[in-house]
This record gives C-alpha cells, structure tokens and sequence, in this order.
C-alpha cells in the first residue's frame, strides 16, 4: 500500500515539472504601449496595448 502511494506522490510530482513550464509564456504580451517599441506601424498611427496584444489600429 505504502508503495502505491509512493508512486503516485512521484508521477504528481514529476508531472508537475512539465506543467509548470508550459505557463511560462502566458504574459509574454503587453500592459501598457510602452511595451510596444518593436513593432513598428506606419507613420499615421501609433502603436497600442489591445487585449495583451501590440496592434495597428485601424479606423482611428
């Protein structure tokens, strides 16, 4: 019994060495647009912070 629990104690944690790292790039995108300096846009708009994404916007 208590070798049972021990193996699953190491698949949780050795699972959850993978699971972690997957994460990482979650916040990978902008806050604010002065995150947004390395994409560049044309020179009539400027370059903004949309849903954690750098956009161009359009029809502004």
């Amino acid at each position: 019994m208590a070798a049972i629990i021990k193996f699953i104690y190491t698949m949780f944690l050795f699972i959850f060495l993978f699971v972690v790292p997957t994460k990482v790039d979650a916040l990978a995108g902008c806050i604010t647009d002065a995150d947004c300096v390395i994409k560049k846009c044309s020179s009539s708009c400027r370059i903004k912070c949309i849903d954690f994404r750098c956009l161009c916007p359009t029809g502004f």
